[in-house]
């Protein structure tokens, strides 16, 4: 799956029932992004309280695995991944790589920068990437 980012903030107000103001979010305006995971949402703590969310994992610029909100970008290949499971965890539905289900603190540790986790994580990105490329 591949999104293009159309905004680079939302008024949570209108878009996720929270207190008037404008959230931003470090995205390049008309690129391309994999998305790594699929998070769907109910009264969701992440970024506040934004409420009901979808949150699509993707790499940022410095190679970092983070979420943003669905509604920052339109799907421009709307293929499901091959690698993903599915799964409900926390109040969310879950769409991503095994690796990431088991070991949930995957996510986490690529942050940390963990040498295990980043190799993990380039052998998922190299796989979503040619099935992207397919």
């Amino acid at each position: 799956m591949k999104v293009r980012a159309v905004r680079e903030s939302l008024e949570p107000s209108v878009a996720m029932r929270t207190p008037p103001s404008v959230v931003g979010f470090n995205v390049s305006l008309g690129k391309e992004y994999i998305v790594f995971t699929v998070d769907c949402s109910c009264d969701s703590g992440i970024f506040g309280n934004f409420g009901d969310s979808t949150l699509y994992g993707l790499e940022d610029e410095y190679g970092r695995l983070m979420i943003y909100p669905a509604a920052l970008f339109e799907v421009v290949d709307a293929r499901v991944s091959r690698y993903w499971v599915a799964g409900y965890r926390e109040g969310s539905f879950q769409l991503r790589p095994q690796e990431f289900i088991d070991n949930i603190y995957l996510s986490d540790d690529i942050h940390e920068d963990l040498p295990g986790a980043r190799a993990t994580f380039r052998e998922i990105k190299a796989r979503l990437e040619a099935e992207a490329a397919e």
